[in-house]
């Protein structure tokens, strides 16, 4: 049985099944006389009789008392048929939205919770290890107790490793606070020249700060010579500040197994 939803300007079968939609129970004969109001060419009663013998038989339709109408089969699976097909073109769509993506925060906050809600929930993120190259430890201070909950479930439930090219005051007290989350930390090492990175199964996450606002994160982290020196409220002024930061996620499978090899080779050593 082909479930196909049929033309009034198809085939003898197709104008039946037509027909029938919008009215029923008929008979052969009510069935022909339709047909032949509306087709564009003469149609024989023998060629109706022969089509309606073989959409009863592949079981389109179904004979109560001498009249037809479509069977509650087709019907049911006419609707699993489309349901199928949103289906299949819905995770379409999902598949090539996750191919390429350019976006653009006005905030670390929402960068921070798109990282945390969405990217680390990719495809994989569970199967494969998800590693960061960050060029300064990420702040926790200004995220919610929601935002830190699910950072530790996506550390409890995946494996993260963070590599850092910063190593001072600052990044060994936010690298302590990550590690007590689960997540595994090294600092000091040459990364995140260019962009810092996030791999999540077979994708890739660059992101560019913008120049400026990167010139004034990296001087809160780097003025602290004792914990007293920190600047909690400037810190939380440049997290929650306006500051289009610009990141680009695509999928390549390749440069997202180079890179997290290379990133589990520095925890080996």
């Amino acid at each position: 049985m082909g479930f196909l939803i049929p033309s009034k300007k198809g085939s003898t079968r197709d104008s039946i099944v037509s027909i029938l939609k919008s009215e029923w129970p008929l008979s052969l004969k009510e069935i022909h006389n339709r047909i032949v109001k509306e087709a564009a060419a003469p149609v024989s009663y023998q060629a109706v009789h022969k089509a309606v013998s073989l959409l009863e038989a592949d079981g389109t339709l179904e004979k109560t008392v001498g009249k037809y109408r479509i069977s509650q089969g087709y019907v049911e699976g006419l609707e699993k048929t489309c349901r199928e097909l949103k289906e299949a073109y819905s995770v379409k769509q999902s598949s090539d939205a996750l191919e390429f993506k350019q976006m653009l925060f006005d905030n670390m906050i929402d960068l921070g919770r798109f990282i945390v809600f969405e990217f680390l929930n990719y495809p994989k993120s569970k199967e494969l290890p998800n590693v960061c190259h960050w060029s300064l430890m990420y702040s926790l201070i200004g995220l919610s107790k929601q935002d830190i909950k699910e950072l530790e479930k996506n550390a409890k439930e995946k494996q993260i490793f963070v590599l850092c090219r910063s190593n001072g005051l600052v990044d060994r007290l936010l690298a302590h606070a990550f590690k007590k989350l689960g997540v595994k930390v090294k600092l000091g090492i040459p990364v995140a020249f260019a962009c810092d990175l996030f791999i999540v199964g077979d994708h890739v996450l660059e992101i560019y700060y913008n120049s400026e606002h990167k010139k004034i994160w990296k001087k809160i982290w780097a003025q602290p010579v004792k914990i007293s020196d920190f600047d909690l409220n400037k810190t939380l002024t440049t997290m929650f500040s306006k500051n289009p930061t610009r990141a680009i996620i695509y999928k390549n499978p390749e440069i997202a197994k180079q890179i997290r090899e290379k990133t589990l080779a520095e925890f080996k050593k």
